[in-house]
């Protein structure tokens, strides 16, 4: 088992576009490159990729890749809001709480431990329930 991860490996954690995966891996591998640090083109180390998401506040299995993710029309769904703009100032609001604490976010995105952390009382939603 390889030690890193491809960029298509990212673009199916994370459930980005392949360019955006490309870049957030050269991004890591840029913070890597300035601790003086050597990488490999195109692949970041999975305990950093880990390291960086925080894996405490989300699961991934490599295996069984889950989308661990919410974006604003779940947000929109799970908490009955009336517009997905609500939804999204929502995960702004939380990202923005993240970032503070010097944790890695996605634009549009709130990882979903996160999101439950806040709103405990919202049963997850399953892949089933994506309308």
């Amino acid at each position: 088992m390889s030690p890193y991860y491809t960029a298509n490996e990212v673009k199916d954690i994370l459930g980005v576009s392949t360019s955006q995966a490309y870049e957030r891996v050269r991004q890591l591998n840029i913070e890597l490159q300035s601790n003086g640090l050597w990488t490999e083109p195109g692949r970041v180390p999975k305990a950093y990729f880990h390291e960086r998401l925080q894996e405490k506040f989300i699961k991934i299995e490599v295996r069984s890749v889950s989308i661990v993710f919410y974006n604003a029309r779940d947000i929109q769904y799970m908490l009955g809001l009336n517009s997905v703009k609500t939804a999204y100032l929502r995960i702004v609001k939380l990202n923005k709480e993240l970032e503070k604490m010097g944790y890695w976010t996605e634009p549009g995105r709130v990882p979903k431990k996160i999101f439950h952390e806040k709103y405990p009382y919202i049963e997850p939603m399953d892949q089933e329930e994506k309308h």
